[in-house]
């Protein structure tokens, strides 16, 4: 029985984290034994899960150390000298920090293979590996289109990720992307060997969703929003949702539908006093988090995505699988799975006006707009997956 380990920050409600979780409940029901390793065990998604993983808080588990200084002084002199000028300057992510405790648990578990996202999670696996005795199958995942991420984050440690990633992703053993796009970037902008990179798409959990879809727990939720547009993902910058209340002011003005945007984040403050702004306080809701987003997809006109950038976006294509029509941005990760229907709901990055048209046209529209068998892209993903990780 093969044993793989799967190692991110956190278990928060993201895309990310979900598609992870997903993984992981597939590697376990097709028999292997699967260790699920977080730098800290926080997140709503820990109730989700199962018993059959085994959840590692690298945090507070055995693999525990206090050694990251030592670590560092001697990384400083063998791996990446940055690395100690960000622990000084208290600029290191949690999961670099965990890079002792990864080091303990792969020596002393040895899995065959180990799995790791998003970026910072993946450069610790790979500095890991230089203090390992035991020959793990190193696999990251990149799920982000990296030199867009680059551009718009403003730590420290994201303004040296390009140096990082340059160096030290070709010493992975392969690199999973999560669309071609996602391949395309790391290729030519990062220099990554192209023999490594495997694009497979996220798995989903098909009879999950549209199970959960069917939940009447938020009823008395929805049931107030009447007919409404739906937009769900963390409240910040990346997701643009200014451009999708400013293009929803011009959908208002035609249309009774409301809008409804499901998540939490940095940018909450700011996209309820722009809100306020245009006088849209009763037209577009913010309700924060939830657990089990399906029943709101399940029940809205038209998904809404309005990033500015994305990898594969897992929640959009959640919503296709529920058979919702769809707006979105022509942002990475998006026309690959969207096929021959994108141009029909595709709209330019950061054009509220145009957003607005394409938002109209959808709301009139009463036949579903896409065909895409969800299905077997979803088949063929796990068999790319259990291929490159135990076959």
């Amino acid at each position: 029985m093969p044993k793989i380990a799967i190692f991110m920050n956190s278990l928060a409600g993201g895309g990310m984290e979900r598609g992870m979780l997903n993984l992981a409940k597939f590697f376990a029901k097709e028999g292997a034994g699967v260790d699920l390793l977080v730098a800290s065990a926080k997140g709503p998604l820990i109730a989700e899960v199962p018993e059959s993983i085994n959840l590692i808080d690298l945090k507070s588990s055995k693999y525990k150390t206090k050694s990251i200084r030592l670590w560092l002084i001697k990384a400083f002199f063998t791996v990446e000298p940055w690395l100690l000028v960000l622990f000084f300057t208290k600029k290191l992510p949690k999961a670099i920090k965990s890079i002792p405790a990864v080091i303990e648990y792969m020596n002393v578990v040895a899995p065959d293979v180990i799995l790791s996202t998003p970026t910072t999670a993946n450069l610790a696996v790979v500095w890991a590996k230089f203090y390992c005795e035991p020959n793990s199958k190193i696999v990251i995942r990149e799920a982000s289109t990296l030199s867009q991420e680059i551009q718009n984050k403003n730590t420290l440690f994201f303004k040296l990720t390009k140096k990082f990633v340059k160096k030290w992703y070709n010493h992975a053993d392969s690199v999973i992307c999560v669309s071609k796009d996602v391949s395309d970037d790391l290729k030519e902008n990062f220099l990554i060997d192209k023999s490594k990179l495997n694009v497979i798409y996220n798995i989903l959990d098909a009879e999950m969703i549209k199970s959960k879809a069917l939940s009447s727990e938020y009823n008395s939720i929805i049931d107030g929003y009447g007919k409404y547009i739906l937009s769900a993902g963390r409240l910040e910058k990346q997701k643009d949702y200014e451009t999708l209340i400013y293009a929803y002011h011009l959908v208002a003005k035609k249309s009774s539908v409301n809008l409804v945007i499901i998540g939490e984040g940095p940018e909450r403050a700011k996209l309820e006093a722009l809100r306020e702004a245009l006088h849209l306080t009763d037209r577009v809701h913010i309700p924060g988090f939830f657990v089990n987003p399906y029943p709101f997809i399940q029940n809205c006109e038209v998904f809404a995505l309005s990033s500015r950038w994305e990898g594969c976006p897992n929640v959009m294509r959640e919503s296709m699988l529920l058979g919702k029509k769809i707006i979105s941005t022509d942002c990475a990760g998006v026309k690959e799975i969207l096929d021959e229907s994108a141009s029909r709901v595709l709209s330019p990055v950061g054009e509220y006006e145009a957003y607005a048209k394409k938002l109209l046209d959808l709301i009139e529209l009463r036949e579903e707009n896409l065909d895409v068998d969800a299905d077997s892209i979803i088949k063929r993903s796990k068999e790319l997956y259990y291929n490159l990780m135990v076959g």
